[in-house]
């Protein structure tokens, strides 16, 4: 392939974007068809769509931030079981748990859903603008799938309308009409339906009740939860809904739940404490108790009220010692408290805070308030809204790692426990000998008094973290805080204006791509320049669509724009095959339809008006047409003449114009093509050209048959037919085999039927097409066409 014929490929192939315009706009009743459809589309929606609403609420949640960090997180932090924003993620599923959730709807009225029943929509009603209310002991499961749909009456009772649906439900019988304030028991559920507010007869309401279950599932599920900012402990809630009331009551009810779980969750730890506590000072004091007892005793048998020097300077030291032990025994009991919770024989809720009961360790008082928090969590989880494992199974890995850790580290603090009160028994111990050498009352007194300080020492140190705990839980505040309580954002469904720009792009995008995608794959000539890409014969002239009901529009209305854009084409013809005085002119086209005979017949009455004695000759002998527009009979014609049954001058037809003459096709032969090519058919053109100045052959179709192929070897100039919006570029094909094949002869293209306003802006003539621009345009006046519109408007004036 040269380069010329790859650039006329490439021109043929690619997308003309300015006539793709034209041909948009040429469709621009449908455009606008569509936006009005698209804008109204948008308003049923905005009208008929119930609107949502949505509501915020800003909290501050505690994300463990202040929490000091110790070995084992790290380590877990590299085996991928902990990361820094953990708690406050947690935090975020606690609040979405259906836990908190039961606990919210615990303290709201959502049980009963009302709606007002309007004409297509029913819209739910909520607070203090709903008119009634239904009092009811308990909802059986059977009414969870029951609507009550009633409509009040004038004389304040309120009808059942649903009534029928309802009773085969129950298998039962209802009545229609109920008062309001009067009990009521259907099939065992008891209520009664009372008046809040003022209610308007033939107003409907249907009353609709949920299940705990539904609403659970319903606001998890609505509940947006996101941080307020990077790196900040704020979160923001957001709730979506169709009253605005409703749920800006949740938003608030929700996060005041939550903070008084998290108080509640504080000041359980706290009572777990004093609870421990309790449970040791009940065993000091009964051995306080006897060691009193047998103090007093002696006393009171030996009547000794001091003791000497030496015994005061012992016990001042043992009194210091057995404060000591007495603090090492109570973490001795602790460790083993802690220990029999590693080992399965305690609960995780049972276990109180380390530094409650004097644990100064920073790693054994994380360890356990890790512990704590994350059985906090996993709790939360198996009760929340987390289906899938993933956070709960990195959970029960980190708590079996700190297990692990724990039981380490109590193994090395009770090892330092116990060398502690090794040391101290042991220094007790050295006392001993000094109290021997006392007298036998002071010695055993100091005996008695070594067992009343050990005892003594425990019980007011249990009373001081008693003491201290009292005081943490009195002050126990929450570090959650609302920020701002739930406010309304309006409504955020529909949007009015952008379902309004929604259906004005797609009224126009969706008819603009239909149009576009057919004249993508519409292989029909629409304009020139399509015939020009593929071919390179002349273009000889334009002829406009006809809407009179003659197809001898030159002969019968000479003034008509068409009969103009024949005089541009006669005009051309001069210009073609300038050397010849006597001219054959061969019409044809791709396939029928294409107004070949029509663009035949009046070529030739043109060139009859110029005074050019013409004659047409009916050469498509098999689908003979051209003798009806004449008003003649088929029975005498070219088949005729060439079978040697009647002489030339006998199928010479005159019509109204002396100039023009008709010879029509005659008897459909069984040999059409065989009669063309004969030597009779050869000698019928000389004798015509001696008569005749024009000879017009109205031809078969090329794409049909081999008919006017033949021919083309007696033509001088070949007209070559296009219909607009009809011939097929494929069909063009016949018209390159021309040029290739008769590159001698002068071929010109016709195109046929070119609407007034073309799809790409060519009107009637080639040349002649003003006169639809400003006004009544440039060629007003001329053609008779337009004295029929000025005719047709006065008219309408008239009446």
């Amino acid at each position: 392939m040269t380069s010329s014929e790859r650039q006329s490929s490439n021109a043929s192939e690619s997308i003309d974007l300015k006539a793709l315009l034209f041909r948009i706009l040429s469709f621009w009743p449908i455009i606008v068809f569509g936006i009005l459809l698209g804008l109204s589309v948008a308003y049923l929606v905005n009208r008929y769509t119930l609107p949502t609403y949505k509501t915020e609420l800003k909290l501050l949640i505690d994300d463990g931030s202040e929490k000091e960090s110790f070995g084992p997180e790290q380590l877990m932090s590299a085996l991928g079981y902990y990361n820094p924003r953990l708690t406050f993620e947690n935090e975020v599923v606690k609040i979405k748990s259906r836990k908190m959730t039961r606990l919210t709807l615990d303290q709201l009225d959502f049980g009963i859903s009302y709606f007002i029943v309007g004409r297509l929509l029913s819209n739910e009603t909520y607070g203090p603008d709903v008119p009634i209310k239904l009092i009811y002991d308990s909802i059986p499961e059977y009414m969870e799938k029951v609507n009550l749909e009633i409509e009040f009456d004038n004389e304040g009772n309120w009808k059942l309308l649903n009534r029928d649906e309802i009773e085969d439900l129950w298998d039962t019988t209802l009545r229609d009409e109920y008062e309001f304030d009067k009990n009521i028991g259907w099939n065992g559920f008891y209520f009664r339906l009372i008046r809040k507010g003022p209610v308007k007869g033939n107003e409907r309401m249907s009353i609709k009740f949920n299940t705990e279950e539904s609403l659970i599932e319903k606001y998890n599920k609505d509940l947006v939860i996101d941080p307020e900012a990077e790196g900040s402990s704020a979160i923001r809630m957001e709730l979506k809904g169709r009253n605005e009331l409703k749920i800006k009551d949740y938003l608030n009810t929700l996060a005041r739940t939550y903070i008084q779980f998290g108080l509640k969750e504080a000041k359980e730890k706290s009572e777990k404490t004093i609870d421990f506590i309790n449970s040791q000072l009940a065993i000091v004091s009964d051995s306080l108790d006897q060691v009193e007892n047998l103090r007093e005793d002696f006393h009171s048998s030996h009547r000794l009220t001091t003791i000497g020097e030496e015994g005061g300077r012992i016990f001042e030291k043992l009194d210091v010692l057995i404060a000591k032990k007495s603090s090492e025994d109570l973490q001795i009991q602790y460790l083993n408290f802690l220990e029999d919770y590693v080992h399965g024989r305690r609960s995780i809720d049972d276990i109180v805070a380390p530094s409650s009961m004097g644990v100064q360790d920073p790693v054994l008082i994380g360890l356990v308030n890790e512990l704590i928090h994350l059985n906090s969590q996993r709790q939360d989880m198996l009760s929340g809204i987390v289906k899938e494992g993933t956070l709960l199974n990195g959970i029960d890995a980190q708590i079996v790692l700190l297990k692990k850790t724990l039981v380490e580290n109590l193994n090395s603090q009770k090892q330092g426990s116990s060398i502690r009160i090794q040391e101290l028994d042991r220094q007790i111990n050295s006392y001993d000998e000094e109290i021997a050498k006392l007298p036998q009352v002071e010695r055993t007194y100091l005996t008695i008094e070594r067992k009343y300080l050990l005892n003594d020492a425990l019980f007011t140190l249990l009373l001081e973290k008693k003491a201290e705990s009292e005081i943490n839980k009195a002050s126990i505040v929450s570090p959650n805080k609302i920020i701002d309580e739930a406010v309304a954002l309006g409504v955020i469904s529909p949007k009015k204006s952008l379902n309004y720009a929604i259906g004005f792009l797609l009224g126009i995008l969706i008819p603009i791509g239909g149009i576009s995608i057919f004249s993508y794959f519409d292989n029909r000539v629409h304009e020139l320049a399509e015939v020009q890409s593929i071919s390179k014969a002349n273009i000889l002239g334009l002829v406009g669509h006809s809407e009179k009901s003659t197809n001898l529009i030159v002969l019968e209305h000479p003034k008509t724009s068409i009969s103009e854009s024949f005089r541009a084409i006669r005009t051309n013809l001069q210009y073609l095959s300038i050397s010849k005085e006597k001219k054959v002119i061969l019409v044809t086209s791709s396939i029928s339809g294409e107004g070949k005979t029509y663009c035949s017949m009046n070529l030739a009455s043109i060139l009859a008006l110029g005074e050019k004695k013409t004659v047409i000759l009916g050469l498509d002998l098999r689908n003979p047409t051209i003798f009806d527009d004449f008003n003649l009979t088929n029975e005498k014609g070219v088949v005729n003449y060439l079978i040697g049954a009647e002489k030339l001058k006998d199928v010479i037809h005159p019509t109204m114009n002396p100039n023009l003459f008709v010879i029509p096709s005659g008897p459909t032969p069984p040999n059409p093509a065989e009669l063309l090519m004969s030597e009779k058919f050869a000698e019928m053109l000389i004798e015509l050209k001696e008569r005749f100045d024009y000879i017009v052959m109205d031809t078969p179709p090329m794409g049909l048959v081999a008919d006017a192929n033949d021919l083309m070897k007696f033509a001088d100039i070949v007209i070559y037919v296009i219909r607009q919006s009809y011939t097929r570029k494929p069909m063009l094909t016949s018209l390159n085999y021309l040029e290739e094949n008769h590159s001698n002869k002068s071929i010109s293209v016709i195109m046929n039927d070119v609407g007034v306003s073309s799809t790409y802006g060519y009107g009637y003539g080639y040349g002649y097409g003003y006169g639809y621009g400003y006004g009544y345009g440039y060629g007003y006046g001329y053609y008779e066409e337009d004295h029929q519109k000025k005719k047709s408007k006065l008219r309408l004036r008239k009446n």
